[in-house]
């Protein structure tokens, strides 16, 4: 029994020791985008980097809902020792001719942004659209190829899936309002929750109750009809502009049920999200400083939704594979 007994916790001490130590919750947000030569699949997955910029910004300045005042920014231009396709370097501005006296991406570069780094709280989050796909495994490659390393404890998110996943979620807002509308008497914020005016409605309701037989008349027909009428599902602070939403189900990487959705004509493209949430014309895009900008004003118009979403997908840098040639990005 005794013998029994000592099997029993000494396999649940091991498998406590099994169990991989909690993420602890993200400090900096590092805004990171990469100018290359091309892109991969055109290039054999040989692209090199041109351009790196990487912004930082405290997450909880982010969660102040604007764009942050703080920020600490760096933005490397390199050789890439290959040829700048064209079309890269019609979108981008940057050519070989004009990168021809920069130093090459080395442990030197490597070296530069781990001291940047360095300068931020930790846990420090890469933050990139579509980078799980483009730029984290570009620059894993180019680590690789220098045989320099980041910081181990690095953690990212790519925000194409973040805006997708949030586009359908009915707390989070898609467009921030041109104006807020305040309480006369004070001046402060009237409360989301009283900005879909209903309240004016019933009020009117109230007010044409109170005038007269008439006016009651007309208001009970009115309500007869708005009972005899299907209701209809409204989702509310969500704005799709017209376009069609078809979701359903899907289970993230935790076991949970998460939303899934088609976006019919809806455009997760940076430059598109940027307008949809800000209502302002896109910075210059495809240069890498006003990417991250881009980037950055948008998880800040997000707010906590944007912190929450993060610390519930945020994974190791170090964990994402490099670009090989040959071999598909992601795989």
């Amino acid at each position: 029994m005794l013998a029994r007994a000592k099997k029993r916790l000494l396999a649940a001490i091991f498998k406590v020791s099994l169990v991989a130590p909690q993420m602890a919750q993200i400090k900096t947000f590092a805004f990171l985008d990469l100018e290359t030569t091309g892109l991969p699949w055109a290039e054999g997955n040989k692209t090199k980097i041109t351009e790196i910029t990487v912004l930082t910004v405290q997450s909880s300045h982010i969660a102040l809902g604007v764009m942050p005042r703080v920020q600490n920014k760096l933005t490397l231009c390199v050789y890439p020792r290959k040829m700048v396709s064209p079309e890269s370097e019609r979108i981008t501005g940057l050519s070989n001719d004009i990168l021809e006296h920069m130093a090459p991406f080395s442990s030197e570069t490597v070296q530069m942004i781990n001291g940047f780094l360095n300068h931020c709280p930790k846990p420090i989050c890469f933050v990139a659209h579509n980078g799980n796909r483009f730029d984290y495994p570009i620059l894993q490659r180019e680590l690789h190829l220098t045989g320099a390393k980041l910081l181990d404890d690095i953690l990212c998110i790519d925000s194409l899936e973040a805006f997708r996943e949030l586009y359908n979620k009915p707390s989070a807002p898609v467009v921030v309002p041109q104006q807020e509308r305040t309480f006369e008497s004070t001046g402060s914020v009237l409360p989301i929750e009283f900005q879909d005016g209903f309240d004016e409605l019933l009020c009117k309701a109230v007010d044409d109750f109170e005038s007269g037989p008439e006016k009651r008349l007309k208001y009970a027909l009115e309500v007869q009809k708005i009972n005899e009428t299907t209701p209809k599902k409204v989702i509310n602070n969500v704005i799709s502009n017209g376009n069609l939403k078809v979701s359903g189900l899907r289970s993230n990487e935790h076991g949970q049920k998460v939303k899934k959705s088609l976006n019919f004509g809806v455009s997760f493209k940076l430059v598109d999200v940027y307008k949809r949430l800000t209502n302002q014309e896109p910075m210059e895009a495809h240069h890498a400083e006003g990417d991250v900008l881009m980037l950055a004003l948008c998880a800040a118009t997000l707010g906590d939704t944007f912190i929450e979403w993060a610390n519930c997908n945020k994974k190791y840098f170090c964990d994402i594979p490099k670009m090989e040639p040959g071999k598909r990005i992601g795989m």
